[in-house]
């Protein structure tokens, strides 16, 4: 029998500590409350409620090299907060490093693409929300996957009137508008 975990928000204290991180490597972040998850929802399904356009790298991402590799982590849905980071300055060389010391340092663990779909289909206004103009707003799932022979990131970016999905290398998504998402860790299974 799956089990729905109870939501636990982040409280006000934990975010007054990750903003003040956050300050030290000169970046800010944001959280987005109750995001509802569904960790073994079809991907296609899952994608298509995330979009509102189904060009550019949408059959790549579809495609079953992108799809098997980010293969469900839970049977559970769960409401979580996601907590977003975005970096002031370039981290290009060095942004492995920057998110796996962020990861780290806070304890939080970098999200999965389904996450991030979750975040396009319910919060549909994000970029709106976040005022994040001019420009395209990317939001990242940093897991790593062996893509066209690359490591790459998967993606969705929002536009002026469109969600998109992608697939790309991480140097290409580090512009001002690139925000990568995190959670708190899932809790273990009540046994």
């Amino acid at each position: 029998m799956n089990q729905t975990p109870v939501y636990t928000p982040i409280s006000q204290d934990r975010i007054a500590e990750l903003t003040t991180m956050a300050t030290e490597v000169d970046a800010v972040i944001h959280v987005i409350r109750r995001v509802c998850v569904r960790q073994d929802r079809d991907w296609h399904h899952a994608i298509g409620e995330a979009v509102t356009c189904c060009t550019k790298g949408y059959d790549t991402c579809t495609g079953p090299e992108v799809y098997e590799k980010f293969r469900p982590v839970s049977y559970m849905k769960e409401e979580i907060d996601i907590v977003l980071i975005c970096y002031h300055t370039k981290i290009q060389e060095l942004y492995r490093s920057a998110l796996l010391d962020w990861e780290e340092k806070t304890g939080l663990q970098a999200t999965v693409p389904r996450e991030i779909f979750a975040i396009g289909e319910g919060h549909k206004d994000l970029r709106v929300q976040m005022r994040c103009f001019p420009g395209s707003m990317y939001l990242v799932a940093p897991i790593e996957g062996l893509i066209e022979d690359c490591l790459k990131f998967l993606f969705l970016e929002w536009t002026d009137s469109d969600r998109y999905v992608g697939v790309d290398l991480v140097d290409h998504l580090l512009t001002s508008g690139s925000w990568f998402a995190f959670r708190e860790p899932s809790p273990e299974p009540v046994q």
